[in-house]
């Protein structure tokens, strides 16, 4: 598995891969991870986060992170998405549509805190 994050390298070789992938998930329904579900429920006001994504467009300059497996498929993209004038939404986005997880970030965090050796360089 190979991790990228855009902060630290992202191949030039998925880019078109994201844009497609993106253009896909936004013509699937949701599915939910129960975590995903128990993590809205604890920290966040369920309804309200879940009638948001329901109704998101997702776009590729949304995407900051994302995992591929042994073969190079790409399995798992985070984005993240404008919720209100403070917050922005993280997005965990697993094959198929399924929302691993998803929480809340400020808008204005910009992830000095980045672990940069979990992630693979260019």
């Amino acid at each position: 598995m190979q991790r990228y994050h855009r902060k630290i390298y992202f191949p030039e070789k998925y880019i078109n891969h994201l844009y497609n992938i993106t253009t896909i998930i936004n013509d699937l329904e949701w599915r939910y991870t129960s975590h995903c579900i128990d993590r809205i429920k604890t920290r966040a006001d369920l309804e309200g986060v879940l009638n948001f994504v329901k109704n998101i467009i997702l776009y590729p300059e949304q995407v900051f992170e994302f995992y591929t497996d042994d073969f190079n498929f790409i399995t798992k993209i985070c984005y993240r998405v404008p919720y209100n004038k403070d917050i922005d939404l993280i997005l965990v986005i697993g094959e198929g549509k399924k929302l691993i997880t998803v929480y809340y970030n400020a808008n204005s965090d910009e992830h000095f805190t980045l672990q940069k050796e979990i992630y693979t360089k260019g």
